[in-house]
């Protein structure tokens, strides 16, 4: 290129930051391109591989939380690790671990990406019971688990286990409603016996349904969430 005069060089400059802003926003990022950004802002490799493995798992962390997830509990439960071996290590190891370990049916969404659903073959079945008598399997009777790794530069790689546990939550409420429709039989026959004043007191059956439900829940999800921990450690 020639040389050029300074007034049609800053002509030039200005009309490519023009043209620059006027381009739509690239929308792939190469992982190369999202690892360079992450280390500009300062980022630790880890705290990348680990926000990676959560994404490809399908956490979103931000998502608002509905209204059952405040009366009753989370629908899913996400455990994130660093792991001292390498991706596909981590990889493979947590596929075996919940076809194996738990009894799940395990499938390959895509490359770093586990998905392991619960069974219902008769198989399956007299398993789980095995494994519950030994306090084994937690993860077995979960609808569906997803695993999912994110590398790290040093040869590391971090694991995500995502759980839906919306099948546990339901049980849950169905236990709570359970609760609440003999604490309104309760109250409905002291109305009879005593006072009909005393059906005012009919909306303590449904407190105590979403209380019963909500314990009930929050038990289930502990066990869970242990047995992911447990795996994602292992």
């Amino acid at each position: 290129m020639s040389d050029l005069e300074l007034s049609e060089a800053q002509r030039i400059l200005r009309r490519a930051v023009q043209l620059e802003r006027l381009a739509p926003p690239p929308q792939v990022l190469s992982a190369d391109a999202l690892e360079a950004a992450a280390a500009e802002l300062g980022l630790g490799p880890v705290a990348m591989a680990m926000a990676m493995a959560e994404s490809r798992a399908g956490v979103a962390p931000d998502a608002p939380p509905r209204r059952m997830d405040r009366w009753i509990g989370p629908r899913r439960i996400a455990v994130v690790r660093h792991c001292r071996v390498t991706a596909a290590d981590a990889d493979r190891l947590a596929g075996e671990w919940l076809d194996r370990g738990h009894l799940l049916r395990v499938t390959r969404a895509t490359a770093g990406v586990v998905v392991a659903r619960r069974r219902t073959d008769p198989l399956a079945s007299a398993g789980r019971a095995v494994r519950t008598i030994h306090g084994a399997g937690g993860l077995s009777k979960v609808g569906e688990v997803r695993s999912a790794v994110g590398s790290v530069a040093d040869g590391t790689a971090a694991i995500c286990l995502h759980a839906d546990v919306s099948d546990a939550r339901f049980a849950a409420v169905a236990v709570g409603s359970s609760a609440g429709m003999v604490t309104l039989a309760g109250v409905g026959l002291g109305a009879l016996l005593m006072s009909p004043f005393i059906v005012a007191g009919a909306p303590a059956a449904a407190v105590v349904g979403v209380l019963v439900a909500r314990r009930t829940h929050r038990t289930r999800v502990s066990r869970i969430e242990r047995a992911l921990e447990e795996t994602a450690d292992a």
